[in-house]
């Protein structure tokens, strides 16, 4: 939700192009046998930008084309969940390490019953436990059940500051995809960042690389 936050151009596409060069490989390795990057964005619906690939430079130069404020004040995060599940599902390489990193600003509006249900509206101000939360665990649910795909969360601006009922969503969201279970209703888990505002994104963005690379390793 961009009604109250920072444009993307000021502070979330250097910290986007930050991430992308660390996981760059380096000079003289092919990028395509190792990592690979997809973008989705999400307002109402979720929008596939670019499918999953090895030149991260084409990817970092997409991020930086995007219009400041897209989407306007929709937020959809199940649809986006679901969107990069099927890619990843369909692109990924199945001997691969599947992670997916979840950036919202706000709570979400949209949502659904169910993949092929008609979508519907919530009030971003809803601290109850509505529809567009229930499809955004759902589908994080599901990504983990089918693919086990570890979701890394970052709830930034101020409404995730002020608002604990999305702090609490992505928790959950990131407790789900740490071993397939929800530990707490409130959502435990050390794939969750709060990020109040520009000062602490890149330093997540560089936590978020170490940890995939961890997993990398394993």
């Amino acid at each position: 939700d961009h009604r109250c936050c920072d444009p993307l151009d000021q502070h979330i596409k250097p910290a986007l192009s930050y991430f992308l060069d660390i996981l760059t490989p380096a000079a003289g390795v092919q990028s395509s046998e190792y990592d690979q990057v997809g973008l989705v964005t999400y307002d109402r619906v979720a929008q596939h930008v670019t499918s999953l690939t090895g030149d991260f430079q084409a990817v970092e130069t997409l991020v930086n084309s995007r219009d400041g404020y897209e989407g306007g004040s929709s937020t959809n995060i199940g649809d986006a969940i679901m969107l990069a599940h099927q890619h990843l599902s369909t692109e990924g390489r199945p001997d691969s390490v599947w992670s997916m990193v979840l950036l919202t600003d706000g709570a979400p509006t949209f949502g659904r019953d169910c993949p092929t249900c008609e979508i519907q509206e919530c009030s971003s101000g809803d601290a109850g436990d509505n529809l567009c939360k229930q499809w955004a665990r759902a589908t994080a649910q599901t990504s983990w059940d089918n693919h086990e795909i570890t979701i890394y969360t970052i709830c930034y601006g101020n409404r995730c500051n002020n608002w604990p009922h999305v702090r609490q969503l992505m928790r959950q969201i990131a407790d789900i995809t740490d071993n397939g279970v929800l530990d707490d209703p409130n959502g435990v888990s050390d794939n969750f960042w709060l990020v109040p505002d520009d000062t602490g994104l890149t330093d997540t963005f560089q936590e978020i690389a170490d940890r995939i690379f961890t997993r990398l390793l394993r």
